[in-house]
């Protein structure tokens, strides 16, 4: 028995008409005498089929996240580093980002993660919200622009294909779903009724985690068949589109290359990254707007008597039909291969290979040229049930527009000190051209900032998340609009105020330091609405200047040498000694928690939420009785003992 969860579900499932179109945009935008087309990428069929019998039958969703990542996520991603090489193509393509595959078990150790690692106390609001347990997808598809910002752009769920079958699939999307008019509150025992509520289940549940997350592309992958979604401008729908790569690449041989597993996932990832993220103002309508069904998909699952699976004929998916491509793959023109049409169908690995003909969930695509094509994404999916809006994407072969607040330099620490203690502006300030003559009182830039948080809540708003975030807090790029002020701000939920609190009396003990050993701190406010966050509601915000990247994200990028590592021992040294000096015990001394400014050459180190004072001991020391102050006092060196301990581990 399971503890179903409430989740978000999106009022109307649509088929995704226009899928093919958008999908083929991204093969028309390679040019014919790029190096992909001509170039061997991967190993030879042989030692491919070597791998393939390396790899067990798949029983388990982890067994299939292994199988997804050696044959189609690695792949992928190997295209995209070699476009991301082609310096035309890496900026045209994917704005010389790096795109990668991560999970929580993907990231090294305990470093602060990207998007991944489990945030105890962030990513899960209070029961009274009655927010679901398991908020997080499989896998996700994140992207890390040059500027040091990162964002996720597409979800990832898997299911077990024993679990989820084909036959499953297409009886459940056969036509439009209306989860309250067609499945919620309703009983039957109808196989086609039982696989409609399965699918509204499971999407629902992907759903919910693209909107927590603020992102529109996600896919369920049975290792069979993929289910992709979209989310568009009116975050009460959700369109998808069913494909199963071994079948369609099979059938349709003038889309070959386009139709494989691998082929599919590289042209969704384009699409995600040409579209813009959800900003906080659609973050906030879809909370206003959607409602919560309590669903868990396994629950679903075994609503379906297996006497019904069982004896049910395989599945006959068809293909839906996709206008036919320009391209060929390149292997077909080699001397060696034969021709296209002279191949023979190979046999796959799908367990119903062999089935009879019956019409696909995904409505068929009519051919267009480039020019409709073109027009189509500017219009979006055409409807295909009741409702409005849609969202405008952007026009084809176009990068998507990257926002004020991510190309923006971070104010210096000098003139973010003076902001807050009224000192004359540092002319060497990136942004001291829009600061004025002289700074503004610190009262007055409180009072702005928090009117621009409430009411700049648009694509546009000078405020993002960066996708930093630790246990407790997240960070967030923010610049006040009417003087260009930018820094970064922790975010933290209301059940973590005493973390911000603490943090804040540690900032202000350590007031000499900001700047050189620590960040400057300029503050701290509540904001009303919240910032939506990873699931999470940010309402209490820690205003400090940008230290950097951590030593764990400068690791990562293979930046670092042996003597770049000796410099920031004895930065790290440096810095901790004059904390220890001011009688802050940090508590959390790990490269995760030291930031290295590459052009200022300045180490800092950062999150003091549950650092103590000295002065917090002696304290405790006057409530306690006689007897255990003599039994403290006779250990006179235990707290010097701990400082010296948390010093001899960054040396």
């Amino acid at each position: 028995t399971t503890n179903p969860t409430y989740r978000l579900f999106p009022q109307r499932i649509l088929p995704w008409k226009q899928f093919a179109t958008f999908q083929h945009e991204f093969w028309e935008l390679l040019p014919k005498d790029s190096p992909l087309w001509s170039e061997r990428a991967y190993p030879s069929a042989a030692d491919l089929d070597f791998v393939g019998k390396q790899i067990d039958p798949i029983g388990s969703e982890n067994e299939l996240r292994l199988f997804q990542r050696l044959t189609v996520e690695r792949r992928v991603q190997e295209v995209l580093e070699r476009i991301k090489n082609d310096s035309d193509l890496g900026e045209r393509l994917l704005s010389n980002a790096k795109v990668s595959f991560e999970n929580q078990e993907s990231f090294r150790g305990e470093e602060i993660t990207l998007l991944g690692q489990a945030m105890e106390g962030l990513s899960v609001d209070s029961a009274s919200d009655k927010r679901p347990r398991n908020t997080r997808a499989d896998q996700f598809c994140v992207v890390r622009s040059r500027n040091g910002i990162a964002r996720p752009v597409v979800a990832i769920e898997y299911k077990a294909p024993h679990k989820l079958t084909i036959d499953d699939i297409w009886t459940g999307l056969r036509d439009e779903i209306w989860p309250e008019r067609d499945v919620i509150d309703r009983t039957e025992d109808t196989y086609e009724f039982l696989c409609k509520n399965l699918m509204a289940a499971v999407i629902t549940q992907l759903f919910s985690y693209m909107v927590d997350k603020g992102v529109r592309y996600g896919y369920i992958c049975t290792g069979e068949a993929f289910i992709f979604m979209c989310i568009p401008d009116d975050p009460t729908e959700v369109y998808y589109s069913v494909n199963v790569p071994n079948r369609d690449y099979t059938e349709d041989r003038a889309n070959r290359l386009e139709r494989t597993a691998v082929s599919q996932v590289l042209a969704f990832i384009y699409q995600a990254l040409q579209d813009e993220q959800p900003d906080q103002a659609w973050m906030q309508a879809a909370r206003h707007r959607l409602r919560r069904w309590k669903v868990e998909f396994i629950d679903e699952l075994q609503k379906i008597p297996i006497t019904q699976r069982k004896s049910r004929d395989a599945s006959s998916y068809q293909p839906s039909e996709w206008a036919p491509s320009t391209r060929c793959s390149p292997i077909a023109l080699r001397r060696r291969c034969r021709p296209a049409d002279a191949v023979t169908p190979t046999e796959g690995s799908d367990r119903d290979s062999e089935d009879g003909d019956m019409p696909s969930p995904t409505p068929n695509i009519q051919t267009r040229s480039k020019t409709a094509a073109a027009a189509a994404r500017r219009a979006r999916p055409a409807q295909s049930g009741p409702g409005s809006g849609r969202r405008q994407p952007p026009h084809a072969g176009s990068s998507r527009s990257i926002p004020a607040i991510e190309r923006r330099p971070y104010c210096s620490h000098q003139c973010l000190r003076g902001l807050s203690t009224g000192s004359p502006i540092d002319k060497s300030c990136p942004n001291a051209a829009a600061h004025g003559g002289k700074h503004i009182s610190h009262a007055a830039f409180i009072k702005l900032l928090l009117r621009q948080l409430t009411i700049d809540r648009g694509s546009n708003a000078d405020c993002c998340a960066i996708g930093v975030h630790g246990s407790r807090g997240a960070l967030l790029k923010i610049c006040l609009t009417s003087y260009g002020y930018t820094f970064v701000a922790k975010g933290f939920k209301a059940e973590n105020l005493e973390h911000l609190e603490n943090e804040t009396r540690i900032y202000n003990r350590l007031d000499r330091l900001q700047g050189e050993h620590v960040p400057v701190c300029c503050g701290r406010i509540d904001i009303n609405p919240p910032f939506y966050y990873e699931g999470a509601k940010l309402r209490h915000l820690l205003l400090m200047s940008w230290g950097g990247q951590s030593l764990v994200a400068l690791a990562r990028e293979e930046t670092s040498s042996s003597t770049f590592e000796k410099h920031c021992l004895e930065l790290a040294t440096r810095a901790l000694a004059a904390i220890h000096q001011q009688q802050v015990f940090h508590g959390d001394v790990m490269p995760r928690n030291m930031l290295y400014d590459k052009e200022a050459k300045k180490l800092m180190i950062v999150d003091f939420e549950r650092s103590k004072l000295r002065d917090d001991e002696r304290t405790v020391l006057g409530e306690l009785s006689p007897n255990r102050i003599r039994k403290v006092e006779s250990s006179p060196n235990k707290a010097a003992d701990r400082f010296a301990k948390e010093m001899g581990g960054v040396v």
